[in-house]
């Protein structure tokens, strides 16, 4: 033992001489040393050595000691092909020792370093024992040295699913999970047919189009070290130096097969819109017993996934309330190892469209309205139908699509009426409503406003015009009384007991620009019936319920009103077309007889673009009676008497 502890002091001795730094270019050191170790033969237990040990480089990877027994020294090494001096086991032993020693992700530490290096001995025959560089006390590598043993011992295993069939269908994706915790380590051939999606321990799988056999994916375990042979540097007088390679691949298949026994129904209407909410019977047997129900989806579609294979019926047993059901039973075949479809197609119910013509005040039925309708697509209308309301006031556009656009238009009113609907325009689609057989459009006119200018002359001259004759208006033959009026005068129809504002025209546009006013002309209070009857000079006056300041709002000049006053002269607004009116003159002007006919019926009825009727009614002056005869009687008589 001393004899050989004088040869190990030697050795030392000879290797801490060693600048290890100038071993030829392919070989680098990363510090002069590290740590000591002490190792012993096996096969021969006297022997033992002792040295200094560092980091020791090839290439910038990492390389392991063979000969612990032997020293390194400085000049070119050569590779050479004692790898194959190995056993086949001793070969794998050590690619796994370097696979999952110092260059394995997280190992760059010195402790990995010495406990591969103790496993690289090992291998040869070699038990180590590490001190720290001074070598007063030993390093503990046993954690390492346990992890890189539990590396390799896990080295082939493989993910849980290996070797197994899944099932999919074309876009379908599945989810496999690796039980073994082991699909990190992983990598897989790429296969444009399959998309792969690696998380944890999870590994999604989507099929991308068919395929016409079984698709066979492989794995393998992701090399960290480089490919090719392992390669041995060697030296005449130095010791061997270990460059492991990767030559430890393992891999695994897993098969995909197509699953396809699936069927899908497919429901369409006339216009090629999916239909929903479509009910079908399905069963093996013609009529329909044991009969399994089946609804569209959203999409108009019924997927049944693994169907069976072979002849099968279906019926259609309910559809939405647009469409006629079809239930005709129908035979299909689902095919074996192929999707099968099956479209079926829906008739879209027609609708009417029926116009409702009515008065708006009395709801009255009214005819002689006359329609057109048009369809309407996104660039054009047609003209497809012309119609006139009946004695019931309604009109029927017969058979309309359903999902079709239509206009209707109102070409020509009622005999006295106008439209509401500026536009006499209506637009609608039947699809925009639950379906109905009918839909009803109520329509509604508004009956015309006539005016009735009364014209009051001196009978003998047929042209002057006379003022302060009173009429009553009353509506056909009733006690209706419409208003009391005046020649020649103010009349406002208002809010009883309220405050009129009058303004003349020179009034209304003169404003005093330091008061911001104007001059008020007339300020008249409403009696209870809201009327006001004045007599003022002839012209055009501006009515407001309140003064007028300054600049006039949008919203007070809406409230502003225009009257006219003519001497001699009423208008009447606001009377009903085809009404009959009794207009009776009630008192003459002053110096003036009513006259024999001083009432009379009009009905206000005017030609097409007229919104006025003038009536002239005429007084002839009243005549004081002659007295003349009888006094001259009186006189004669008197004289005779006292003849």
């Amino acid at each position: 033992m001393r004899k050989t502890a004088v040869i190990m002091s030697v050795f030392l001795t000879i290797l801490l001489a060693i600048n290890i730094s100038t071993i030829s270019a392919v070989t680098t050191t990363k510090s002069a040393s590290m740590s000591r170790f002490k190792v012993t033969k096996r096969s021969n237990t006297s022997y033992w050595y002792e040295y200094k040990f560092p980091y020791i480089y090839i290439d910038n990877k990492a390389v392991y000691c063979l000969q612990p027994n032997i020293t390194v020294i400085s000049g070119s090494y050569s590779a050479s092909n004692k790898w194959n001096d190995f056993s086949l086991i001793q070969q794998r032993r050590l690619s796994l020792i370097a696979y999952y020693g110092y260059e394995y992700p997280n190992h760059q530490t010195r402790n990995y370093y010495l406990a591969a290096q103790s496993l690289v001995w090992d291998v040869l025959g070699w038990n180590t024992v590490w001190y720290n560089t001074a070598g007063t006390s030993k390093l503990n590598v046993s954690s390492e040295l346990a992890e890189i043993n539990n590396l390799i011992a896990r080295h082939n295993v493989v993910p849980s699913f290996a070797n197994t069939k899944v099932d999919l269908r074309v876009n379908q994706q599945v989810t496999l999970t690796d039980t073994n915790g082991v699909l990190s380590e992983y990598e897989f051939t790429t296969n444009q047919d399959v998309d792969f999606t690696k998380e944890g321990n999870n590994l999604t799988i989507k099929l991308n189009k068919k395929i016409s056999k079984p698709l066979t994916l492989s794995g393998y375990r992701r090399n960290n070290l480089d490919n090719g042979s392992s390669i041995i540097y060697t030296k005449s007088n130095s010791q061997n130096l270990l460059n492991a390679k990767a030559d430890i691949v393992v891999n695994f298949d897993f098969s995909i097969n197509l699953k396809e026994n699936d069927l899908t129904i497919i429901k369409k209407d006339t216009l090629g819109q999916a239909v929903s909410n479509t009910t079908f019977l399905i069963a093996e047997t013609k009529d329909m017993a044991k009969g399994v129900s089946y609804t569209t989806d959203n999409n108009g579609r019924i997927y049944l996934e693994d169907f069976k294979p072979g002849t099968h019926y279906i019926q259609e047993v309910s559809a939405p309330a647009q469409y006629i059901v079809d239930n005709q039973v129908k035979e299909i075949f689902v095919m074996e190892n192929e999707p099968t479809f099956v479209e079926l197609e829906n008739s879209i119910r027609k609708t009417d469209i029926k116009i409702v013509k009515k008065d708006n005040e009395t709801k009255q039925a009214l005819k002689g309205a006359e329609f057109e309708l048009y369809k309407v697509d996104e660039d054009k209308s047609e003209l497809i139908a012309t119609g006139t309301t009946n004695e019931n006031g309604t009109l029927i556009f017969k058979d309309l699509d359903y999902y079709q656009s239509y206009s209707i238009y109102e070409t020509k009113m009622p005999i006295g009426y106008d439209s509401i609907n500026e536009e006499r325009c209506w637009n609608f689609r039947p699809a925009d409503n639950d379906y109905q057989p009918v839909i009803e459009l109520e329509i509604y006119n508004q009956l015309r406003r006539i005016k009735l200018k009364l014209i009051k002359m001196d009978e003998d001259t047929k042209e002057k015009l006379l003022s302060g004759a009173v009429f009553s208006i009353n509506e056909n033959d009733s006690a209706n009384l419409i208003g009391t009026y005046v020649t020649g005068s103010l009349y406002i129809k208002g809010e009883a007991d309220s405050d009129y504002y009058v303004y003349s025209t020179d009034d209304y546009e003169k404003i005093d620009l330091n008061a911001q006013t104007r001059k008020v002309s007339y300020q008249f209070n409403a009696n209870k019936d809201g009327e006001i009857i004045e007599q003022i000079p002839a012209g055009i006056y501006y009515l407001s319920q309140k003064e007028l300041l300054g600049d006039i709002s949008e919203a007070d000049n809406q409230q502003i009103k225009t009257k006219s006053v003519e001497d001699g002269v009423i208008l009447i607004e606001d009377l009903k077309y085809g009404y009959t009116y009794n207009v009776c003159e009630v008192q003459a002007p002053t110096g003036y007889d009513i006259g024999k006919n001083s009432c009379s019926a009009v009905t206000m009825i005017v030609d097409e673009g007229q919104d006025t009727i003038e009536k002239t009614y005429y007084n002839q002056n009243y005549k004081v009676p002659y007295t003349g005869y009888n006094f001259l009687r009186h006189i004669s008589r008197k004289f005779f008497r006292y003849q």
